[in-house]
């Protein structure tokens, strides 16, 4: 449940990445609001570990600090992937902080089929934002805004709305 950034910082090391001129750059805003903490994970450039929960066997590394172009590194940046799932919906959703929570519940209680959408890996937004792990959640048992974000996140679930983290 830790973040890839959490686990680096565990280990006493700072530097995610390196700058244009070639500077460290380590762990900033620690919520996927800057750039500094961009990491290769299992391949994939620019990577958010501040956002990216850890996996076995992962494999993490700094990227240089401009892809170098001869060498073909911008190929990954540019994948085209294979095949696309399609979703039908009514209505999507970029979001799932408390507006987007907010419309989904009322969108969806009023019949329509919605799916929302955040790159972080649950809902919440930054206010009612989640603990992602127990040792965090057993910290926040009493925090009435996260309590009040889980039970908001769990009455839209329960209108049927499909969420997509991380995406």
């Amino acid at each position: 449940g830790m973040s890839v950034a959490a686990a680096i910082e565990a280990t006493g090391r700072h530097e995610f990445s390196r700058g244009i001129k070639g500077e460290g750059r380590g762990l900033f805003c620690g919520m996927g609001a800057c750039h500094d903490c961009l990491v290769t994970i299992d391949g994939k450039v620019s990577q958010r570990a501040c956002m990216t929960i850890v996996d076995d066997d992962m494999q993490v590394l700094r990227p240089a600090a401009r892809p170098d172009l001869a060498t073909g590194q911008i190929a990954d940046l540019c994948s085209v992937p294979h095949s696309l799932t399609t979703r039908t919906m009514d209505v999507l959703i970029v979001g799932a902080g408390p507006a987007g929570l907010a419309a989904a519940e009322v969108l969806a209680a009023a019949g329509a089929k919605v799916t929302v959408i955040d790159e972080r890996p649950s809902a919440g937004g930054q206010y009612f934002k989640q603990p992602s792990t127990r040792n965090a959640a057993e910290r926040l048992s009493g925090d009435e805004q996260a309590l009040s974000g889980a039970a908001l996140i769990g009455e839209v679930r329960d209108h049927g709305v499909t969420f997509l983290s991380a995406t």
